[in-house]
C-alpha cells in the first residue's frame, strides 16, 4: 500500500509539473509574440519614416559610424546627378563629382562632428557635374549613443541658390519630422490615461534593469505590483469618470512617492507597477506601503479606495517574465489575505 500511495504522489508530482511547464510555454509563446509584433511595428515605423524623408524635397544623406554613406533619398540624387546605388558604402573621398579639395574638406569636418556629437552649419558653393555651381546651405550633425559612442552622421542640403530664404521653411519641416518621430514613439511607450510608462516601457525597462543586474553594474532590483482593491465597484457606483480621475490620483502618488531613478508603470485596468533598481524587498516594501497608506488621503476619490501590493526582488537566473510573476504571486497572497496590504514573495 505504501508503495502504491508513493506511485501516486509521483504522478501527482509529475501532473504538476508537467502543468507548471505547460504554463511556462505559453507565457513564453505569448512574450515571443508580443516582441514579434513589437519588432513588425518597429520595421513598419521605420519603414515609414524613410519613405517621409525619402520624398522631402532637401536632400538627405546618413552616414555610419565609419563615414559610410547608409543613404541618400531622391533629392539627393538629382541634386548631384547620381545614383544612390553606386555610392553607397564608399566614403566622401571616394565622390568623384566632388573637387578633390571639398573631399578632404567634407572627412575632416565630419570626423570631428561624429566625435563630438557636434553640429555643424554652413554656407558652401557646391561644383556639380556638367560645371554647374548652386550655392546651399549645408547642416550636419553626429549622433551619439548614452554612452558618448558614435553611432554616424545625418545631414541635410538646402538649396538657396534661387530663394535663400526657403532653407528656413524647410529646416522647420525637418526639425518637425524628427519631433514628431520622438513624439511617435513616446506615445508607443506612454499610458495615455496616467502619463506613466505602459506595459511594453515597463517591460523594456525591466529587461535593461535585469541586464545591468547580470553585469554588476547595479546592486539589486525590486518590483512593486499593485491593485486597486474593489475598483470596479467605484466605475459601477460612481462612473468611469469617477474611476479614471482614482487611477489618475494613484498614478500621481507613485510617481511623487518613487525616485526619479524608478520607473511607474500602469500595466492596464487597475493594475500597476513600480521598478526600483537598487532597492532590496525590505526598501521596495517601505515604499509600497507609503503609496498604500498615501491612497487613503486621495482626494479625487469618490469615497475610501484601498490597494494591495506584491513585491519581489532579483535572485540568480531571473527572467522579466519570472520576476513579475514572483510579484504577482504575493500580489494574490495580498488580495486573498484581506487585501489592503503589502506582501513580500
Amino acid at each position: 500500500m505504501g508503495s502504491a500511495y508513493a506511485g501516486a504522489r509521483h504522478q501527482t508530482g509529475r501532473a504538476d509539473e508537467n502543468t507548471r511547464l505547460g504554463q511556462a510555454l505559453r507565457d513564453c509563446q505569448l512574450q515571443l509574440e508580443e516582441e514579434r509584433l513589437a519588432h513588425a511595428r518597429a520595421r513598419s515605423e521605420l519603414a515609414y519614416f524613410r519613405e517621409i524623408i525619402d520624398a522631402l524635397p532637401a536632400p538627405i544623406f546618413a552616414k555610419d559610424a565609419a563615414l559610410r554613406f547608409v543613404f541618400f533619398n531622391r533629392a539627393y540624387e538629382a541634386f548631384f546627378g547620381i545614383e544612390r546605388d553606386d555610392y553607397l558604402g564608399k566614403t566622401v573621398l571616394e565622390l568623384g563629382f566632388l573637387p578633390e579639395s571639398q573631399r578632404q574638406s567634407y572627412q575632416q569636418e565630419d570626423a570631428e562632428m561624429l566625435r563630438t556629437g557636434g553640429m555643424a552649419i554652413h554656407e558652401k558653393v557646391f561644383g556639380l557635374p556638367g560645371g554647374e555651381t548652386r550655392t546651399a546651405m549645408y547642416w550636419s550633425q553626429g549622433i551619439l549613443d548614452a554612452q558618448q559612442h558614435a553611432l554616424g552622421l545625418i545631414g541635410m542640403i538646402v538649396d538657396i541658390t534661387e530663394q535663400q530664404a526657403e532653407h528656413q521653411s524647410l529646416s522647420q519641416k525637418f526639425e518637425q519630422l524628427v519631433q514628431a518621430h520622438e513624439q511617435a514613439r513616446t506615445l508607443s511607450l506612454t499610458d495615455e490615461l496616467t502619463g506613466l510608462a505602459n506595459r511594453r516601457a515597463a517591460t523594456l525597462r525591466l529587461q535593461a534593469l535585469i541586464t545591468q543586474a547580470e553585469l554588476g553594474c547595479r546592486d539589486g532590483l525590486s518590483v512593486i505590483m499593485f491593485d486597486l482593491d474593489h475598483f470596479k465597484a467605484i466605475n459601477d457606483t460612481h462612473g468611469h469618470d469617477a474611476g479614471d480621475l482614482v487611477l489618475q490620483g494613484f498614478a500621481e502618488i507613485m510617481r511623487s512617492t518613487c525616485r526619479q531613478t524608478d520607473t511607474v508603470a500602469r500595466l492596464g485596468g487597475e493594475e500597476f507597477l513600480c521598478l526600483l533598481p537598487g532597492a532590496q524587498a525590505a526598501t521596495a516594501l517601505q515604499v509600497a506601503e507609503r503609496i498604500r497608506n498615501a491612497l487613503s488621503e486621495l482626494a479625487a476619490s469618490p469615497g475610501p479606495v484601498r490597494c494591495s501590493a506584491g513585491i519581489a526582488s532579483i535572485g540568480p537566473g531571473d527572467t522579466a517574465a519570472t520576476l513579475i510573476k514572483r510579484a504577482d504571486s504575493a500580489l494574490y497572497r495580498a488580495k486573498q489575505t484581506g487585501r489592503n496590504r503589502s506582501l513580500v514573495f
